[in-house]
């Protein structure tokens, strides 16, 4: 894979005091992989990250 950016917002959410919401994206060329095999790879890493993140922030 080649030339990897990754962008993470965090937005609050209107009406709902303690609430955010996360979007965290990224592109990246897919050199020596197949596009699912990234999209594969990727979703696994946001999800866990994205999990990581909640469990940090709920304790």
């Amino acid at each position: 894979m080649a030339g990897y950016v990754s962008t993470l917002r965090v937005h609050t959410v209107p009406g709902r005091g303690g609430v955010a919401e996360v979007q965290w994206s990224g592109r990246v060329n897919p050199e020596g992989a197949t596009e699912q095999e990234v999209v594969d790879l990727f979703t696994g890493i946001y999800a866990d990250g994205l999990d990581a993140l909640h469990e940090t922030l709920s304790a």
